[in-house]
């Protein structure tokens, strides 16, 4: 029987290696996927381009006027490749080809370009802006490497030779080229290049060193003279890198001009804003929750025009890039705080997904409140280390007590067993996860980006695939308490299982269960170290406090696990298992609807989050079921045990 189980869950835990190996690559590809990228850009591309090509219905340049053609017939193409594109968008682009043929108005072209682009941003996820502020030092660094030969080190492209260069390289410090490029175009062009000119895809570089050149050149033409342009701007102009990276030069102007600058000083403006304000975006502590607020400000505005579902998009880029990045430092300033900011943010969504407008306005006015408390709170400048040290404490034992309490009672049963042998499989298991992690996080900052929602879906997965396994253990456990014929049965079996260096079950089950919390924990503490700059010693305090609590957690189970009784022990182990089970499930869908891949349907209920509970119908649904079904298999347990029913 065991050898049969074994088997069983060994194949389990295979299966769920893959599929997170699969999960992991379409949460990362979904985020930022390359036909979006490239839809993107050859749509801005047609909008900006067009009036080059054709003037009051005719052609001006046939070079450009064929290059329109071919970009819009390889953006269909790329769209009929596609599953993520929807119908809307194909139709959207055939009636985009129809325009360029019959030499359409440029702002017939630019409009239909312009929907065409908002839905493949809409349908592909596309990621318009950098995870992290762009450092314009290493953007310099990386331009004079790889760009310098043909665009020249002041961005003019003088350089020799380029007269038999064919086309022109840009000239990024001409009016009319910064009127139309943005961060966003240089970002994509970088990315993958353009086809039948010198210029190539740059793929050997990272996502964020991309983003580095594409600010750097934006910065070239507006030189170092920002000082003071920082108080000219009203406190109402979004300066997210959002803003920043989307938006030319020229687009830039008209937003000021709307916000209320006075045109003599909008250039000086512009300038602060590409060269000061992406580092201000990246020190500016303070304004941490900027993000989430410029996305309930759109959120809100798509709720007033009738658009629940742009709102509701907009509400949940709020919570998973604005609110969660700094909910780790929050919770140690405050945690009832961040427990009464996310229930706005649940309820809110699910007032926008019933469409119910009375409720939305008023949680959009209670998250607002919130929000502008955990402003005032992050924005505290006394007791800085304190908090973060605290901050620190509260991540690692938050993260770690669910997996010290599994690998320590794993451990346990192993030494009451009499196989020491099989414990290397729970080591290795913990420690193949943390290298995980690790290499997880690299590969979000490093080589793509991992949206927000990304981030849930891969905890949300990993989470509901370690409940699985712990499901299928504990019923083992529980299953077979009776009898003493069977234990000394199972430590004959499991004994000779760890010497045959079979018990591969073992290793699944710590790597999923370290895996999860592993990937969480590394991204609170980037966010806490980026918040408590100057403080980081305080974070390492804090980290290595809580790592000792840890420990002591796991030494009294390891010791608890000597002095009970075997049978006891083994009973409530079981318990214990199928009850972070429990918790894991909870948290794995909750995961799943912070991110947007379940509906939001609120009970008026508390959250325990240390416990796994969200007041949620499909949380707590799953987590009542789970409960019932340990109650009768209990009790069916305890009948067997006590009529000495044969294993």
């Amino acid at each position: 029987m065991f050898h049969l189980l074994e088997q069983h869950v060994f194949s389990r835990f295979l299966a769920a290696l893959i599929l997170v190996c699969s999960v992991l690559f379409a949460a990362t590809a979904s985020a930022q996927t390359d036909d979006g990228h490239r839809l993107v850009g050859l749509l801005d591309y047609i909008g900006a381009d067009y009036a080059a090509a054709v003037k009051d219905g005719e052609v001006i340049n046939d070079f450009e006027f064929r290059e329109m053609q071919e970009l819009a017939d390889d953006a269909q193409t790329f769209a009929k490749g596609s599953k993520q594109a929807p119908e809307e968008l194909s139709k959207t682009l055939v009636e985009l080809d129809a325009l360029i043929e019959r030499k359409a108005s440029r702002a017939e072209v630019a409009q239909t370009a312009l929907h065409a682009r908002k839905l493949v941003v809409d349908s592909f996820e596309v990621a318009l802006a950098p995870t992290q502020a762009p450092e314009l030092t290493s953007g310099r660094e990386l331009y004079e490497a790889n760009c310098v030969q043909c665009h020249g080190a002041d961005g003019r492209a003088q350089v020799p030779g380029v007269d038999q260069m064919e086309p022109t390289p840009t000239n990024f410090t001409d009016a009319g080229t910064r009127a139309v490029l943005s961060p966003y175009r240089v970002f994509n062009t970088t990315s993958f290049g353009i086809e039948g000119t010198p210029m190539r895809a740059f793929s050997e570089l990272s996502a964020s060193e991309r983003w580095d050149i594409a600010f750097y050149v934006m910065s070239l033409a507006h030189g170092h003279q920002t000082e003071g342009s920082a108080a000219e701007l009203p406190e109402s102009f979004d300066a997210s890198l959002a803003t920043l990276a989307s938006l030319s030069d020229r687009d830039l102007r008209g937003r000021l001009i709307e916000a209320g600058v006075a045109k003599e000083q909008v250039d000086a403006a512009v300038s602060y804003l590409r060269v000061e304000a992406p580092k201000a975006v990246e020190e500016g502590k303070a304004d941490a929750l900027a993000v989430a607020f410029s996305h309930i400000d759109r959120a809100e505005s798509a709720f007033e025009g009738g658009d629940y579902k742009l709102a509701r998009k907009e509400v949940l880029s709020a919570y998973l890039d604005g609110f969660e990045p700094v909910e780790s430092r929050l919770s140690a300033i405050d945690g009832d705080l961040v427990a009464q900011t996310e229930a706005h943010f649940m309820t809110l969504r699910d007032a926008l997904e019933n469409e119910k407008a009375e409720r939305a306005e008023a949680q959009f006015a209670a998250l607002r409140a919130s929000l502008d408390q955990a402003e005032a709170a992050l924005g505290q400048g006394g007791g800085q280390a304190w908090t973060a040290a605290v901050a620190s404490a509260v991540i690692i034992l938050r993260e770690g007590l669910e997996v010290v309490l599994l690998i320590g009672l794993l451990l346990g049963l192993l030494r009451r067993f009499g196989a020491p042998e099989s414990r290397k499989f729970v080591h290795a298991g913990w420690a193949a996860a943390l290298l995980a992690g690790g290499a997880t996080w690299w590969v979000a900052n490093e080589l793509i980006a991992i949206s927000g929602a990304g981030r849930e879906l891969i905890e949300g997965i990993v989470g509901l695939l370690a409940a699985a396994v712990l499901f299928s253990v504990s019923y083992w456990f529980m299953s077979n308490l009776h009898g003493q014929k069977w234990l000394e049965f199972i430590k004959e079996k499991i004994a000779q299982k760890a010497s045959g260096g079979q018990m591969f079950a073992l290793f699944g089950l710590a790597f999923l269960a370290v895996y999860r919390e592993a990937f969480e924990t590394i991204l609170f503490y980037q966010a806490l170290l980026i918040e408590a700059e100057g403080s980081e010693g305080a974070v390492i305090a804090g980290m290595v406090g809580g790592g000792a609590v840890l420990a002591v957690v796991a030494v009294l189970i390891l010791k608890a696990g000597k002095k009970l009784p075997i049978k006891p022990f083994f009973a409530v182990s079981g318990a214990l298992l199928y009850a972070l089970c429990i918790v894991l499930v909870g948290s794995g869908l909750h995961a799943f609807v912070e991110a947007g891949y379940l509906p939001v349907f609120s009970l008026p209920l508390p959250t325990v989050s240390w416990l796994g509970f969200y007041p949620e119908v499909i949380t707590v649904t799953a987590q009542t079921l789970l409960i019932v079904a340990g109650v009768v298999w209990g009790v069916h347990t305890v009948k067997k045990t006590r009529a000495g029913a044969p294993a």
